[in-house]
């Protein structure tokens, strides 16, 4: 599903173009040739503007962005299993020694 932000280039360009379109044929109703040869450049500029930001726009629609996100998160989890399995090698050290102190207490006699 395209975001709203991935349509950007496309819309912009457009409207930019709408608005230098009515600029030029305001120009271009003064009727000389010099105002036609402007207008004729800034038509053509309108449309490669909007070629460039609609091309901008469907060249980011296409790429994949699951990816990067896929790798982040197997990234994220490897490092959350190691710390994991780090606290529970802490923990069967811990249980280790108190066997032992459980062991040694239960060895020595109340003195009476």
């Amino acid at each position: 599903m395209t975001r709203w932000y991935g349509l950007l280039p496309g819309i912009g360009s457009t409207v930019i173009g709408v608005v230098l379109g009515y600029f030029a044929m305001q120009i271009y109703t003064k009727g000389d040739w010099v105002s036609a040869i402007l207008a004729g450049i800034t038509i053509i500029g309108i449309i490669l503007l909007a070629m460039v930001g609609w091309g901008m726009t469907f060249a980011r629609s296409w790429e994949e962005p699951s990816e990067p996100k896929k790798a982040a998160s197997d990234e994220i989890l490897r490092v959350y299993m190691a710390r994991q399995k780090a606290m529970l090698e802490q923990l069967d050290e811990t249980i280790e020694l108190l066997r032992e102190i459980r062991d040694l207490l239960k060895g020595v006699s109340p003195s009476e």
